[in-house]
């Protein structure tokens, strides 16, 4: 196999024998698929808070296993269930009291199979929201980004030196488990790479912290393109406007690893020289 030289190519390689690596490991799940919980329609704020409350009881037993969490746990878990079936029996009541002649029966089966399932599909978020939310994200007023210089002529500094196997396995050490960005690559797939794909990752790395034509070509490539944004529900049944949405983005695990060692070095570089 012929040396990889550029960074792009680097990371085409890398990215093919981690998914290849995953898809022996990991049993192959469909993209974006929806985990079934119970949506009914009397869940309201007050079951979020028992069963909040629930989980929190549950926590202090899990951190203080003595007899007295014990009891608070099982008496919090029996007031929960009884809440949660006293808010499922209204509910069905003041359901059959408004049942008459005229009652669709479409809306009859739609209550019984949510009630037999525990799960009723979710309501795809109409388009209109959508583009109110991307154009909040981001509006046309926004300026364009200005160019970066090239400090390539400026002289070598410590900040311009090539990142070690130190720094690299360091910031992994600290990198909390996230939702990986298309790419479909997760933390810990990188920090237990073998040291000869580690050692491949930082030549990578070096070659976009350093060359800046190397960061150029990329902004072209898969890399810079992999942010996805998910707009999530926040907890109301029915999205009316933007607002109920919170957009959360998903970008390369590779490439956030990459900025967290910029940052790192930065850090380091302004506790140890700019009494901060």
């Amino acid at each position: 196999m012929a040396p990889i030289t550029h960074a792009k190519d680097i990371y085409a390689h890398l990215l093919e024998q981690i998914n290849r690596a995953g898809e022996i490991v990991f049993k192959i799940k469909k993209p974006f698929q929806t985990k079934k919980n119970k949506e009914v329609c009397w869940w309201d704020g007050s079951c979020n808070a028992a069963v909040s409350n629930r989980k929190s009881a549950l926590q202090r037993y899990k951190s203080d296993p003595s007899l007295e969490n014990y009891i608070a746990y099982k008496r919090i878990c029996a007031e929960t269930k009884k809440h949660l079936k006293s808010k499922a029996r209204a509910s069905w009541r003041n359901f059959c009291e408004q049942l008459n002649r005229e009652t669709p029966v479409n809306k009859i089966w739609q209550k019984i199979r949510s009630i037999k399932s525990g799960h009723t599909p979710t309501q795809p978020i109409p388009e209109n929201i959508l583009i109110d939310l991307l154009h909040k994200l981001t509006p046309d007023s926004v300026e364009p980004c200005s160019e970066v210089q090239d400090s390539r002529e400026l002289p070598v500094h410590m900040l311009s030196t090539p990142f070690t196997l130190l720094e690299l396995n360091r910031v992994l050490k600290i990198n909390t488990n996230t939702s990986p960005g298309i790419d479909n690559v997760l933390y810990p797939m990188i920090k237990y790479l073998p040291s000869n794909a580690k050692s491949l990752l930082l030549v990578m790395f070096n070659k976009i912290y350093i060359d800046g034509d190397e960061v150029q070509e990329l902004k072209t490539g898969v890399i810079v393109k992999t942010g996805v944004i998910v707009p999530i529900n926040k907890k109301t049944k029915n999205v009316g406007d933007s607002s109920d949405l919170r957009p959360i983005s998903l970008l390369s695990c590779i490439m956030k690893t990459l900025e967290r060692l910029i940052k790192a070095r930065l850090e380091w570089w302004i506790e140890s020289f700019c009494h901060v």
